[in-house]
């Protein structure tokens, strides 16, 4: 999300981001994250080989968007948990959840 309500262009950009990557995650292609974080993220491994048990879904937000991901595996479950606290470790405070 953009913390400057205002800026529009910005805000474009985080939506296009953020709704390619969902259709990518649902495809079972993590890869853009992998670059960033390695390829030894927590939660993975078990995400690509369970994609198809993820639903992921895209929704755009007043200044910016959000993926949400749902699964009823408690296996997969951890794994995003466990994805997304890597990411977060990395990203630092401005990251959000």
């Amino acid at each position: 999300m953009v913390s400057d309500g205002g800026d529009g262009a910005q805000i474009v950009l985080i939506r296009r981001h953020l709704s390619d990557e969902a259709a990518r995650f649902a495809r079972g292609e993590f890869g853009s994250p992998e670059r960033i974080h390695g390829h030894e993220m927590p939660g993975l491994g078990v995400l690509r080989a369970n994609y198809s048990a993820l639903q992921v879904a895209y929704a755009e937000l007043p200044n910016g968007g959000a993926i949400s991901y749902r699964a009823r595996d408690a296996e997969m479950i951890d794994a995003i948990h466990a994805w997304f606290a890597a990411q977060r470790s990395d990203h630092g405070a401005h990251a959000a959840h």
